[in-house]
């Protein structure tokens, strides 16, 4: 416990850094609930992408590797794809945002590679609601790096996915 306390004594002028970093090591090391209420609020970092939509079921958060939930979820398209490996990275590696060319690494692990993740991902973007948000671009051209956030929606969609439960979806 004392080396829990220094490393987030680090961390202690960011409230926010710290609570995402408890809910990752409560996720990480304490598999199953163990009674801690998770918060659904919108403030601050990227884990709180974690919360689910309160559905029965797996939920996003409770897989130890992304392999486990792209075959909890089933994605049928390219942009589905792109969601669950997006969805990944933020839940699974507590990050706050992600590049597209990290999530298409991710997918090409598994053998599900995907050919433009940014034409994928910017169908994410133009669904309504939008289940993909584009947070950041490096650069002036149009291949510039692009960092991406996953909305809330698109939380709701990967469950969907794991429920077995989303809509049949067309490529676009």
């Amino acid at each position: 416990m004392g080396a829990i306390a220094a490393a987030l004594d680090k961390l202690k002028e960011d409230a926010e850094g710290i609570k995402r970093v408890l809910r990752w090591a409560v996720e990480r090391y304490a598999p199953g609930d163990i009674g801690f209420a998770r918060s659904s609020s919108g403030g601050g970092g990227g884990k709180q992408q974690k919360t689910d939509s309160g559905e029965g079921g797996q939920k996003t958060g409770d897989f130890a590797e992304i392999s486990e939930l792209f075959e909890a979820a089933k994605p049928r398209t390219e942009w589905e794809k792109a969601v669950v490996a997006g969805q990944w990275i933020m839940t699974g590696e507590g990050k706050s945002d992600f590049a597209g060319a990290e999530a298409n690494a991710h997918l090409k692990h598994l053998g599900h590679g995907i050919g433009n993740i940014t034409d994928a991902l910017n169908k994410a973007i133009r669904k309504k609601p939008a289940l993909v948000i584009q947070t950041a671009k490096s650069g002036s051209a149009r291949q510039a790096r692009k960092k991406y956030k996953i909305t809330r929606e698109g939380v709701k969609a990967v469950q969907a996915m794991i429920n077995g439960t989303h809509a049949e979806s067309s490529d676009e």
